[in-house]
């Protein structure tokens, strides 16, 4: 009888390519190494011959991965088929497991056989060791907020508040339906924290000019519904931001959500949302129906002589019939 793992339910956010390089990688070095034990392993090693000589193979880092995979995702589950085999008789059957499971067999008979062997040096030691420095990696990324792991990570599940909030308030209204409120306030209580802290992570990654790691926390915050968290100022630090880094594919959205919730004081913003659309790809109509909202009455001397000049450009643009992509 044998198993074969066939899928998982973990969202897929990456294309395969990597694991596919990754594998070819590792069969290049197993076959440049002799397996483990050719020349080339001996020209790494620079001749070492002590407590345990040799490379550690693959299966040191297949086990630092799936003690991250148990950090990151314990509940995840793993689908199998399980074939079985007898004479002329083949059997199929599928069935899923958790990752949690999964690996705690692998990890429970390495450290029994490890346990029998004395702990001497062997391949479950090996093992062991690749799931320590793994699983160590695993939980500072974790704990340095490296990795969003979307409230299903084990100290999230430990605390019997997955992220599969959904999944607890489910599990509370069925056990005692007096209790849901009790899970309503939990969640609001967790998401309030979680967001809180993604917010001041946002301005910790704006002071120190990481735009890709401060729209990445704003984006969480809209997935999270949590907009408002972002002041004005904040917004307006970003929009800066990027405007100077010539990121203007980035910058029109959010100059976009400041016109909608600062309208009182968007007259600067409105007219360098004007300014990005007059730059590519062209968007000279949009840049008009901004102008057209612009109050007259409210623009200082400096703000109305722009204005006049960004008009002279619209109107150039759309009467020189300027292909704008829909």
């Amino acid at each position: 009888m044998f198993f074969i793992p066939t899928g998982t339910d973990a969202p897929t956010y990456y294309r395969p390519i990597g694991t596919i390089l990754l594998i070819l990688a590792n069969i290049g070095c197993f076959i440049l190494t002799g397996g483990g034990d050719g020349v080339w392993t001996d020209t790494f090693m620079l001749g070492y011959n002590g407590f345990s000589p040799g490379s550690g193979g693959a299966s040191l880092a297949i086990f630092g991965l799936m003690a991250v995979a148990v950090i990151w995702a314990p509940r995840n589950e793993i689908s199998f088929v399980g074939v079985f085999v007898f004479m002329f008789i083949v059997r199929t059957f599928t069935f899923e497991v958790t990752i949690m499971t999964e690996s705690g067999w692998y990890l429970g008979t390495n450290l029994l056989f490890a346990w029998l062997g004395d702990f001497t040096v062997c391949s479950e030691m090996l093992h062991l060791l690749g799931a320590a420095v793994g699983g160590s990696i695993g939980w500072i990324m974790l704990n340095q907020d490296w990795v969003d792991c979307e409230g299903w990570d084990i100290a999230s599940v430990w605390n019997g508040k997955p992220e599969s909030q959904g999944y607890f308030k489910s599990y509370m209204d069925r056990q005692n339906p007096a209790k849901s409120d009790a899970a309503d306030r939990l969640i609001s209580t967790e998401k309030h924290n979680k967001t809180q802290k993604i917010a001041k992570k946002f301005r910790k990654l704006l002071a120190e000019g990481d735009l890709a790691g401060a729209l990445d926390r704003r984006r969480k915050l809209s997935l999270l519904q949590a907009d408002d968290l972002l002041t004005r100022d904040d917004l307006h630090n970003l929009i800066k931001q990027l405007v100077e880094d010539n990121q203007t594919a980035s910058a029109i959205p959010i100059l976009e959500e400041f016109l909608i919730r600062f309208p009182e004081s968007s007259t600067r913003h409105r007219l360098k949302l004007v300014e990005l659309h007059l730059k590519r790809p062209y968007r000279p109509r949009e840049a008009q129906q901004l102008l057209t909202g612009l109050s007259k009455d409210s623009l200082t001397e400096t703000e109305r002589q722009h204005a006049e000049k960004l008009t002279k450009r619209v109107n150039q643009m759309i009467s020189d019939g300027v292909y704008e992509i829909a």
